[in-house]
């Protein structure tokens, strides 16, 4: 499988997972992201933060730790952090997935080493 092909399957895993979220009747969530650490750009360790302000509308909040442990990027030595803050516009309230609509700012400080021919 060549990374073209990993990358897009990646991604439409990622899109899928996005997609539905379930307990739509909760107003605060933690979350984990465990699929953060297979990031092939930016791995590392991801916790999130969402509250539920309207019932159309939702504010997260995220934070994670640079470090590529999996060796999934053409990077050495990934050190830093990623801020995010990303607000949703949930499409429908259904009984157990949530559609939502989200636009995201993100502000990440890293260092790494690379060595490639361009």
């Amino acid at each position: 499988m060549n990374r073209m092909t990993l990358t897009m399957l990646l991604a439409f895993t990622v899109i899928n997972c996005c997609i539905a979220q379930k307990f739509p009747t909760l107003k605060n969530q933690i979350k984990l992201s465990p699929m953060r650490t297979l990031d092939l750009v930016n791995p590392g360790y991801e916790l999130s933060y969402e509250r539920l302000l309207q019932r159309l509308f939702a504010l997260q909040a995220s934070a994670a730790y640079l470090k590529d442990i999996f060796k999934t990027t053409d990077f050495e030595n990934i050190q830093g952090y990623r801020l995010g803050l990303e607000g949703k516009f949930l499409i429908a309230i259904m009984k157990v997935t949530r559609p939502y609509l989200a636009a995201e700012m993100i502000y990440q400080n890293s260092n790494l080493k690379f060595e490639g021919y361009y």
